[in-house]
């Protein structure tokens, strides 16, 4: 039995390329952290938490000067749609977005010391981002005490909790985003 469908070359490389320009441009990014924790877990944010990164648009490759924040309590109205952040390309003018995955924010614990570990998710079109800034905006509590700590990450963190009689602390923190 012949099959009726005809395969034509032109239809099929624009089928191709139109898919694979939807495939290929994904605009999720999730961030990943590393970082060895003693005597800390359930290290999170709030939904007032900056989020400092460097970013590079797509268009140009063009990267940001200098790091940017993206604010789930902070919104720009855009057309019909509400935005984490609108930024234009310096150079050519066009405008990329950024929103954080609602729901995507993830605490990362002590059975992720060590290891990378998915935080947080963001919708990212026209840009990507780079380079994470860790900072301040973080709290961890101790396991058994349950005594909350604000951490600044920007550095390792060491502390004393009264409580237990133990050292906290964060150290080695590394960083790195992939596509989601």
């Amino acid at each position: 039995a012949q099959s009726r469908i005809q395969h034509n070359p032109l239809t099929h490389s624009f089928t191709h390329s139109f898919a694979h320009c939807f495939i290929s441009t994904m605009p999720l990014f999730t961030l990943y952290l590393k970082m060895d924790l003693e005597n800390l877990t359930d290290i999170t944010t709030g939904p007032d938490m900056r989020w400092y990164m460097k970013l590079k648009f797509s268009h140009s490759g063009e990267e940001t000067d200098k790091e940017i924040y993206v604010c789930a309590l902070e919104e720009t109205q855009h057309g019909k749609n509400s935005f984490h952040l609108v930024i234009k390309d310096p150079l050519n003018r066009r405008e990329a977005t950024v929103n954080i995955v609602k729901d995507s924010m993830k605490p990362y614990t002590e059975d992720d010391s060590g290891r990378w570990a998915p935080v947080i998710t963001f919708d990212c079109r026209g840009i990507e981002p780079v380079e994470f800034i860790p900072g301040m905006g973080f709290t961890g509590k101790h396991p058994k005490s349950g005594t909350e700590f604000e951490l600044d990450l920007s550095d390792d963190y060491a502390e004393f909790d009264d409580e237990s009689n133990e050292p906290v602390g964060v150290y080695d923190i590394h960083s790195k985003f992939d596509r989601a």
